[in-house]
């Protein structure tokens, strides 16, 4: 009894700083995607692109090497003048107010309707203006509309009688970012491939940005951290692929141009992770796919009864609602994953790395190496 005891804690006192080694690694990342130097992973001052160079110097240090995969899309910008004058009260992008994301600029004085004091919104020309309680999420689009729409807080602007509105919008035509792609090749030319995607929606004027930390730098972070993990072993009997996408939030447009435009046939795909919004977990884990992908879920589950890496596993059908999609689309088996639980914080500027939770952030990490690893 006392040796199995002895082995037991001799197994935790190892396992115990490898887990630990995992986050903090993560969070690293975490906490330089979601810097404000990267100014919110969008398409203003380059975020972009400095997110893409940063992750390229990382799987160097891992001794990957990166392979950047160039595509143009466009991209609505608020990269100069955003705020309203209500009254004597300046109110802050992102704090007080945000903007549709299709929104043209806008530089107009309106005069409040007492009827817009009892309700809910308020129509000017081709400005309408939303009163709202709670801020919606801040989006991002890849077109401008000819009418502009702003939610703003409800109790800052219902006993104003009238607001100046400064919004600049910028339409980048042609713009060019990058997938990132990471290779360590295993005993086949068959992949296994984790996926995430390392954009966000940016600024909103030159002082708000979004720092996305749940939505996507989480699932950015733990691809790289298990590509650490995976540089570090022996070769896999699969090869094994770790891209990074671009312009999701704008419409999936990095997965769905890599997979027009693959690095390696998508037929030597055996089975696919993608990895988004990570934050949360104490409640567990929904798997996209994971009802129609029977064998692939039931293994999952069956790892997580093992070890009880998480709290609960969930499945949905399947959805366009990451990076997998337009891969399973094309035949590729795969799975998203997402955490569930009780951080919500989403596109918004309080999404920050600094308060982000990650509770089920080695339970995930251990599942999806096993997974890549047996499967």
């Amino acid at each position: 009894m006392l040796k199995k005891l002895f082995i037991l804690l001799f197994l935790v006192a190892i396992y115990a700083p490898l887990t630990a080694q995992n986050e903090d690694y993560a969070r690293k990342i975490l906490k330089t995607l979601c810097s404000p130097e990267f100014h919110g992973r969008g398409y203003a001052f380059g975020g972009d692109s400095l997110a893409a160079e940063y992750l390229c110097e990382e799987f160097k240090l891992l001794g990957i090497k990166p392979i950047m995969q160039p595509f143009a899309l466009t991209a609505n910008v608020f990269d100069k003048d955003a705020y309203i004058v209500a009254g004597k009260d300046t109110l802050k992008a992102g704090r007080d107010f945000v903007v549709y994301p299709a929104n043209q600029s806008v530089n107009c004085n309106i005069k409040f309707s007492k009827d817009f004091r009892k309700s809910d919104s308020m129509q000017v020309a081709d400005i309408t203006l939303f009163a709202v309680d709670k801020l919606p999420p801040q989006g991002i689009a890849d077109h401008q509309n000819k009418s502009a729409k702003f939610y703003v807080s409800k109790a800052l602007i219902h006993n104003k009688k009238r607001a100046s509105i400064h919004l600049d919008a910028q339409l980048k035509h042609g713009y060019i970012t990058h997938n990132i792609i990471g290779i360590i090749p295993g005993e086949t030319d068959t992949f296994k491939v984790i996926t995430g995607h390392y954009d966000h929606v940016g600024t909103l004027g030159r002082d708000a940005y979004f720092p996305g930390a749940h939505d996507n730098a989480s699932g950015t972070a733990m691809v790289m951290d298990l590509a650490r993990e995976f540089a570090n072993m022996s070769p896999q009997h699969y090869s094994l692929a770790f891209i990074l996408f671009s312009g999701e939030e704008l419409g999936l447009f990095g997965s769905y141009y890599y997979t027009r435009n693959p690095y390696f046939p998508l037929s030597k795909i055996k089975t696919l992770i993608n990895l988004d919004m990570l934050g949360s977990g104490d409640e567990g884990i929904m798997v996209v796919n994971g009802s129609v992908l029977k064998d692939e879920f039931d293994f999952l589950v069956n790892i997580n009864n093992t070890n009880n890496y998480v709290p609960i596993i969930q499945s949905r059908g399947e959805a366009a609602n990451s990076d997998h999609y337009f891969f399973y689309k094309k035949g590729v088996k795969s799975l998203y994953i997402y955490t569930l639980g009780t951080y919500k914080e989403y596109h918004n500027i309080y999404d920050r790395a600094e308060i982000i939770p990650m509770p089920a952030y080695n339970g995930i990490f251990n599942l999806v190496k096993d997974f890549v690893t047996d499967f």
